[in-house]
């Protein structure tokens, strides 16, 4: 019986454990798609444009799934550090399309991206 009980509490714990990366996989699949659409050299403007918009268009939802998994795996402290720096990524890329869009110099927003997303990632 305890040899049973314990095999049960370790499915469970392996199956949280599982969970908890798959949550985290979903936001560094996000901030992949992030780096993928600030590097993408597309042929024309409003490429890049709606690849850009599709990432910010998903940035809100992906925000909530992070909070949640943060709640249950990192310190008060650190969950404000990290949505602090998932924010600041997402504003980043959000002025970065709309310097795209008024033809104003970029680099600075890529720089910034290319810098702090392999950051973020580190952390989670």
């Amino acid at each position: 019986t305890i040899l049973f009980l314990m095999l049960i509490f370790n499915i469970q714990l392996i199956a949280q454990t599982n969970n908890n990366n798959n949550n985290f996989d979903i936001t560094k699949t996000y901030l992949s798609q992030i780096q993928e659409a600030v590097d993408y050299a597309p042929n024309t403007m409003n490429q890049k444009i709606n690849k850009l918009k599709h990432v910010i268009e998903q940035g809100k939802h992906q925000r909530n799934i992070l909070e949640k998994q943060l709640q249950k795996t990192k310190s008060e402290k650190e969950q404000r550090e990290i949505i602090r720096d998932f924010n600041f990524i997402l504003q980043s890329v959000i002025i970065l399309k709309t310097d795209i869009q008024k033809n104003f110099p970029v680099s600075s927003e890529i720089n910034y991206l290319n810098r702090n997303i392999p950051l973020l990632l580190k952390k989670l």
